[in-house]
């Protein structure tokens, strides 16, 4: 869906992105993963989307390997979908549906002696589950992330961002990145980076802000407005 689209202000505030990352030298971050329920969605008589997902890269780099689940609100009705990407090599992959409530664990690890990444999700509450091998060694990996998106692909918006679909707030436990070879809870890395989602470049207005990392290294995302 494509990186973080953002200014330059220490908060990393992000007109596409709400949640943390991890960042490292090139080449160091070899692994991310994740698990939330699939929030639900109000939705409106327009078009919005909400993507939530864990990924490799796209901080501070053009690409990004990255695997989650995706409700989408067309028609006043809402749609729930699971998918992945290798941003900009490919379009999102959409390969199953599944239901608000359902408790999603995902990864990314990546394989230097290969160059491939492998993308992983598994849908615990009905026992689906996807992993696809993919090659790309044109990649920096240098960042992890556990995240919640506005995606892009909107041709009616000056900024290409869909609306940010109302959601209801998204738990993530458990985000957990491979850095240097080590492998925590992403909160344990001292170059942790908290995003937070804003209209415009002033951050007048959050659309989604992510909270505190808890004692175990769990947070939320909470939405506040769509655009």
């Amino acid at each position: 869906m494509g990186g973080v689209s953002s200014f330059a202000q220490p908060s990393l505030d992000s007109y596409n992105w709400a949640g943390y990352a991890a960042t490292g030298a090139n080449g160091s971050v070899t692994g991310v993963s994740g698990s939330w329920l699939v929030p639900n969605v109000t939705c409106g008589a327009s078009v919005s989307l909400a993507a939530v997902w864990v990924g490799i890269d796209g901080l501070h780099s053009p690409t990004v390997e990255q695997v989650g689940t995706l409700a989408e609100c067309s028609g006043g009705s809402a749609y729930y979908y699971a998918w992945w990407e290798m941003y900009p090599s490919g379009g999102m992959r959409s390969v199953a549906t599944v239901t608000p409530g359902d408790r999603i664990t995902a990864a990314v690890t990546y394989n230097g002696t290969a160059g491939s990444f492998r993308l992983t999700l598994h849908d615990l509450t009905t026992g689906a589950w996807f992993s696809h091998l993919r090659n790309d060694t044109g990649t920096d990996g240098a960042s992890a992330e556990c995240i919640v998106e506005a995606p892009g692909g909107d041709a009616q918006s000056t900024s290409g961002l869909y609306p940010l679909a109302d959601f209801t707030r998204v738990q993530f436990s458990g985000c957990a990145a491979t850095v240097g070879g080590f492998h925590g809870t992403i909160g344990l890395f001292s170059s942790v980076v908290e995003i937070e989602m804003v209209s415009d470049p002033s951050a007048t207005h959050f659309l989604a802000t992510a909270s505190n990392l808890s004692a175990t290294r769990s947070f939320a995302v909470t939405w506040h407005r769509a655009s």
